[in-house]
């Protein structure tokens, strides 16, 4: 039984793309945008195509990912190839400082505080309006005035 659904990295998509520079992907993409509306280009549609290619993409680069570092491993870890450059380099290098006692105490007292943040944080978010506390050691009045919110509109897609 032929699969209908399946999808193939042929020559000619392959040379095409691999043929674009920079630039050009770039060009590319900013005459789609610039030409969207006059093309009477489906807004959904292209977004959708975009999450699915993305996707793929993803999956595509995170599996063959082992295999790209065995082989730039044997290449001296930089290969040229078809406009891209591709070198081995460290990244997310972590540092533990728990073995320097002055960081150890600063640290301390920087989760003490985070922790305290927090907790007036859960205290301030559910505020509607202004309230007023008295601190029953100092006597102090404390005004809490409610969070600030801000948000960023976006796209959340879900691919089926």
């Amino acid at each position: 039984m032929e699969n209908n659904k399946s999808i193939t990295f042929g020559k000619a998509i392959d040379s095409n793309i691999l043929s674009l520079s920079k630039a050009d992907i770039l060009d590319q993409a900013n005459q789609i945008i610039d030409n969207f509306d006059s093309d009477m280009l489906d807004t959904m549609t292209t977004i959708s195509l975009i999450r699915k290619a993305q996707l793929l993409i993803d999956t595509l680069e995170k599996g063959l990912k082992d295999k790209g570092i065995n082989e730039l491993t044997k290449s001296g870890g930089k290969y040229e190839s078809n406009g891209c450059e591709h070198t081995l380099v460290e990244s997310g290098v972590k540092y533990d400082f728990s073995n320097n006692s002055k960081w150890v105490l600063i640290n301390e007292q920087i989760k003490s505080l985070t922790d305290e943040r927090k907790d007036i944080e859960a205290r301030i978010k559910p505020l509607k309006g202004m309230m007023l506390e008295v601190d029953q050691e100092t006597g102090e009045a404390i005004e809490w005035y409610p969070a600030i919110k801000t948000s960023t509109t976006t796209i959340k897609t879900i691919i089926k």
